[in-house]
């Protein structure tokens, strides 16, 4: 190694330039490092005693910035995290230097009530999906309230459980697919990853629903063009650049991309199904006795329909924004309800048993069809229970529902929090929260839900935070519910279903 003597700076320096100038120069930058420095720790220990938030406890690294929630979110189990942090802080927990997390399930009607004033964060536009070169703001991803009901207004009616028993024999001929599958893995004895199956299962459900046809998952066995394993990638990178969204700017949401990679257009998968779909629909013959999502979106824009993302009529962007957000939304959503419901089917076998024998009974009785329908399963209370069960200790979304505090702030949990602060809730942690489910929050008890009191199940009812809450409760709610509650007696009444090692955990990775 050569050490730089004085002299060996001299070719650095502009022709003419003193050597006192230099020296000075050199002399003067400790300094400016220790002002950095000193600076730099002003502002860290500013915002680590902020005193709007004086008294909230957390991690001790997270109230200095958002390094640490990020790298929570990174390892994939921020919701175990917060389930322990509120256990041992209590209702309210610093997750950021502006970020509160809390966990009193009574704050959910000041959080998401539709006219409290609570907006979502910068953390959700990273979720638009893109079309002509620009962001198109969905339903999920809009932080503009007044946009959200515009665009909502005339789709929602067609998520309505009356517009969807008209579509529910969709839902059969998938289901119909999905048993045949199973049906021979049985007659070869052969073990397979029903959680795998029952992702495909959910993604084509959807596709048949929006598109008429599938996305081809279970009759290929297979991630069919990795649609799932690119909307993972998508929510992952969303879920771990939303705790610091200033970033995405600089990455994929940096608007320069699209002009120097036009290709950027096809990062996300479900809006190229949809483009592919609607160009097709153009044909005379492909919409001749068709109904689906597709269909009917397109003939609102037909009749000129108002409420689109322009502001104008119901067009192209509106169909495609509302089908890629079938597609992106309502399908991992539900294959991880499923999953979480089956799997503590089958490692409770009192439960397990207790609903073999409502399937059985109702269909000893002529109650059940082949395929089960939607109505009948509503009729099967124990089944219901499960489901809410499974979606209470197992959401599908497991990370902080975030929302900015309005002008004039908040009181939360007898703390006054400042308008522009962060605040939000976690599924996990209110859905475990012992005050309204019992001591025995943590353990999957279907019964709680059939023993519970009047006012009691009402309390539960008003806590589960497994489609949301308030305006932003997810439009595909009835879709999700259909989908269970016809497969799960589909399923059970046609198989005895056992784990190949049952001694391994139900392993977790949340990127939502």
């Amino acid at each position: 190694m050569g050490l730089i003597t004085d002299a060996s700076l001299d070719w650095l320096l502009p022709s003419g330039q003193s050597r006192l100038r230099s020296q000075y120069d050199l002399y003067i930058s400790p300094n400016l490092w220790l002002v950095a420095l000193c600076t730099a720790v002003i502002y860290y220990l500013s915002v680590k005693f902020d005193r709007h938030l004086q008294g909230i406890p957390g991690p001790f690294w997270a109230s200095f910035s958002s390094i640490w929630k990020t790298w929570d979110t990174y390892k994939g189990s921020s919701q175990y995290t917060a389930i322990a942090l509120h256990r041992q802080y209590g209702a309210l927990v610093r997750l950021g230097p502006k970020h509160v997390s809390v966990g009193d399930p009574a704050a959910i009607k000041t959080i998401y009530s539709v006219n409290g004033g609570f907006t979502k964060t910068a953390f959700y536009p990273i979720q638009a999906a893109r079309y002509e070169k620009k962001p198109l703001m969905n339903l999920f991803a809009t932080r503009d309230e007044a946009y959200h009901s515009r665009i909502k207004r005339p789709v929602a009616h067609t998520y309505s459980m009356a517009a969807l028993a008209e579509l529910e024999h969709k839902v059969d001929h998938v289901s119909r697919l999905f048993m045949e599958k199973l049906a021979s893995f049985e007659r070869e004895n052969q073990a397979f990853d029903l959680g795998e199956w029952l992702q495909w299962y959910a993604f084509d459900v959807i596709g048949n629903l929006t598109f008429s046809r599938t996305l081809g998952f279970i009759e290929e066995s297979r991630d069919v063009d990795n649609v799932i394993s690119s909307i993972g990638s998508f929510f992952i990178y969303a879920a771990v650049v939303g705790q610091i969204p200033w970033l995405h700017k600089l990455l994929v949401g940096n608007p320069i991309l699209p002009i120097v990679m036009p290709a950027i257009e096809t990062f996300n998968p479900a809006v190229n199904f949809a483009n592919k779909c609607m160009r097709e629909m153009e044909a005379e013959e492909v919409n001749k006795g068709r109904d689906d999502f597709l269909v009917r979106f397109q003939k609102m824009a037909k009749e000129g329909v108002r409420g689109s993302t322009t502001g104008s009529a119901f067009g192209s962007a509106d169909i495609v924004n509302h089908t890629s957000t079938n597609v992106l939304a309502g399908s991992d959503t539900t294959a991880i309800a499923l999953r979480s419901i089956i799997h503590n089917l089958i490692t409770n076998p009192v439960c397990y048993n207790r609903l073999r024998r409502e399937i059985d009974e109702l269909d000893q009785a002529g109650g059940l069809s082949d395929p089960v329908k939607e109505s009948e399963a509503r009729q099967m209370p124990y089944l219901q229970a499960i489901i809410k069960e499974g979606m209470r200790l197992h959401p599908s979304v497991g990370m902080l529902m975030e929302r900015h505090v309005p002008k004039g702030g908040a009181t939360i949990c007898g703390k006054f929090i400042p308008e522009g602060y962060v605040v939000g809730m976690n599924p996990w942690v209110i859905g475990r929260d012992k005050g309204v489910y019992g001591e025995d929050a943590d353990e999957f008890r279907p019964e709680r839900w059939l023993d519970a009191d009047p006012e009691r199940l009402k309390e539960m009812e008003r806590s589960s935070l497994a489609f949301g809450a308030g305006s932003r409760v997810c439009i595909g709610k009835n879709i999700s519910m259909m989908e269970m509650s016809k497969l799960i007696p589909q399923l059970f009444r046609a198989f005895d279903i056992v784990l190949v090692a049952p001694e391994k955990d139900l392993k977790t990775a949340n990127y939502w």
